[in-house]
């Protein structure tokens, strides 16, 4: 079991990654049929890690990972490890740090379905944190100066989700 998690934890607890990057072991994991609740506690494990890199380096990109991985709990527990981790992280001059990261705060998966952690907050009634996370876009948008075209469409499309999520 301990190569399983090694295995499972390796790539960033994504099937579709381990399936991808080493095929033959993807199915060799897959035959073992680790219990959904094991692999639960070990992508716990994972944000857990992935956030005490996140103290060390402030790389945004571990955000990224651990956004997709805490989405699947959708608990306040996770929620606030990722307000916390926002906190840390260090979104550089590249405009397409910052952009990357208020569309995981502002994600509207269709037009039914609304993801991202201001819904997250919403849906659990954590109104402070909200507030939190709509300053936290603001603050991104006026910090991004140059950007090239594809960047500004981008930002044109987070200010609409930003508008979207506030008449929500």
């Amino acid at each position: 079991m301990r190569e399983a998690k090694d295995f499972y934890l390796k790539y960033n607890c994504s099937y579709f990654t381990m399936c991808m990057q080493d095929y033959s072991k993807y199915m060799e994991y897959r035959r073992i049929e680790v219990p959904d609740k094991q692999e639960k506690h070990w992508k716990c494990k994972k944000i857990n890690m992935l956030y005490r890199q996140i103290c060390i380096d402030k790389d945004c990109t571990l955000f990224h990972i651990m956004y997709t991985l805490a989405e699947d709990f959708w608990d306040y527990t996770q929620l606030e490890k990722l307000m916390r981790a926002l906190e840390i992280i260090n979104i550089s001059n590249r405009a397409g740090d910052g952009i990357g990261i208020a569309e995981i705060i502002l994600a509207d998966k269709t037009p039914t379905t609304k993801g991202g952690m201001i819904y997250w907050a919403k849906e659990m009634g954590e109104y402070e944190m909200t507030e939190a996370l709509y300053k936290y876009v603001k603050n991104i948008l006026m910090g991004i100066s140059r950007v090239n075209d594809r960047e500004e469409k981008q930002i044109r499309q987070i200010k609409r989700l930003w508008i979207r999520a506030k008449n929500a």
